[in-house]
């Protein structure tokens, strides 16, 4: 949760992780300043890829990722497993 404190200046995350149909359910929501769409699209910076490495990860292993955000407001990642 280090991360989370040190770039989303959040003082409260939520990690939920819960298993049902059709798999597991994992979800973290922050109360932090959220992020730009030129971060979550990487952007921001030369060299980096935003949440698209993630998210080609998680399809490697037919896994959903989703985030929403937004500058200034809560971030909410979901990543879905089936089982």
């Amino acid at each position: 949760m280090r991360n989370v404190v040190k770039h989303a200046y959040a003082d409260t995350v939520d990690v939920t992780l819960t298993k049902g149909l059709p798999g597991v359910v994992l979800e973290i929501i922050d109360d932090g300043v959220g992020m730009t769409d030129e971060v979550v699209d990487g952007a921001s910076e030369p060299g980096h890829f935003g949440l698209r490495l993630l998210s080609d990860l998680a399809a490697e292993h037919h896994a959903t990722l989703s985030v929403a955000t937004a500058e200034g407001r809560v971030t909410s990642w979901r990543v879905e497993i089936p089982t």
